[in-house]
């Protein structure tokens, strides 16, 4: 496995932590930082969070993190300060450093061939007096934390133990939406200024019917068989009469169903015993899918809008409403669609992301291996990761 496997690991890790972290707080309103002073505080502690699940314990290893914490002790003796890691030869178990064992744990020898980093990091060691760091260890705990699986387990386990938490699938599918509330809160403050949460917002977030989030935890949790049993349950069909958006990534495509054919699938569906009043979903898809996508559109003779993309792309153009024809019985025109002058819209994602802000306001949007779009103010969105186009198909058309 490569570096971005354990990278990705271990920002997972450190989010699971957090959510205990939340969860363990008596106060609901305690805020709790993630990635702003380091990877976890609050206004009584500050924690820094190391994964090495390969790897076993050198007290060197720990070195890094804790001149960090040492730093910020300096600028606040006034709170705790903890380094939760993990390695693989460590038992579960909370440590006080004694004196020796900190000096030990900061001692580098430097050589000729020495890396800048490690000199630099050494004349922040050797500005710390024995003062600063006499009183920092009574001040820091040393933790070495559970495994990965077990850590996820707890996190289960205190989310299943909610008086509105009914099933181990509830508590899987509740993970899914607290894990991917925190990645939207890294991501949508670059700056780490706001980058905080309590109890009470999380408990209000993943109450909230209108925001649902199935992720890859539920698979690897419950099985693929289980998690698309899940989702066939849970799953909310578009709304005929509403403008929805369909985001669709990097999918796992098939072998007897492509895009496109996915696409016209889903539009096909969609238009079964429609009424005049009906809206056309919009299609956000890869860019280098695209040309293939219209191609199978055009030869399966569905009219789409796509703004004239492929010349000079035109919003106002893109966002028209079809000229519908009623069906009519005798002379009297009914609510049911005769024509329309498309089905659907269909854009790229990097002219979606070039030419949009903020002031669309879709009623619901659908996610597929895409982050959650920060240009939209959807009323309600489904985000769903780790399905491929078939799978995608009979959610839509069962």
């Amino acid at each position: 496995m490569d570096g971005g496997y354990y990278a990705i690991k271990g920002f997972e890790f450190q989010i699971d932590k957090t959510i205990l972290e939340i969860f363990n707080t008596g106060d609901e309103n305690k805020k709790i930082s993630l990635e702003q002073i380091q990877d976890i505080n609050s206004s009584d502690y500050v924690m820094q969070i190391k994964y090495k699940e390969t790897q076993n314990y050198t007290p060197n290893k720990i070195r890094e993190p804790i001149v960090q914490l040492i730093e910020e002790f300096k600028k606040n003796d006034n709170i705790n300060y903890l380094l939760f890691c993990y390695f693989k030869d460590k038992m579960e178990q909370k440590t006080i450093l004694t004196l020796k064992e900190l000096d030990d744990i900061l001692q580098i020898t430097l050589k000729r061939n020495s890396s800048k980093k490690l000199k630099d990091l050494k004349l922040k060691i050797d500005s710390f007096t024995i003062a600063d760091r006499k009183n920092f260890i009574k001040n820091f705990n040393l933790i070495f934390a559970p495994n990965f699986q077990s850590q996820f387990e707890d996190v289960i386990s205190k989310i299943r133990n909610l008086s509105f938490c009914h099933s181990d699938d509830e508590a899987i599918f509740y993970y899914s939406n607290i894990t991917d509330y925190f990645r939207k809160l890294v991501v949508n403050n670059p700056n780490g200024i706001n980058r905080n949460c309590t109890q009470k917002d999380i408990l209000n977030y993943i109450k909230d019917g209108r925001k649902l989030v199935f992720t890859s935890s539920f698979t690897e949790y419950k099985g693929e068989v289980e998690y698309m049993k899940y989702l066939k349950t849970n799953f909310e069909k578009p709304l005929k009469n509403q403008e929805q958006f369909v985001f669709i990534g990097s999918i796992i495509k098939a072998k007897e169903l492509t895009i496109g054919q996915l696409i016209i699938s889903v539009v096909e569906k969609y238009y079964e015993k429609a009424t005049y009043d009906i809206k056309p979903l919009t299609f956000i898809v890869p860019d280098n899918d695209v040309i293939e996508i219209k191609k199978q559109i055009i030869n399966s003779h569905i009219l789409f809008n796509d703004g004239y993309e492929s010349i000079q792309f035109n919003s106002e153009l893109f966002f028209q409403k079809p000229i519908v024809n009623r069906k009519t019985s005798g002379v009297k025109a009914t609510d049911s669609l005769s024509k329309t002058s498309f089905k659907l819209r269909i854009i790229t994602k990097s002219t979606f992301e070039k030419i949009f802000n903020n002031e669309i306001n879709p009623r619901r949007v659908y996610y597929f291996m895409e982050a959650l779009n920060d240009k939209l103010k959807e009323n309600s969105f489904i985000k769903i990761d780790q399905i491929d186009t078939k799978q995608i198909q009979k959610l839509f058309n069962n």
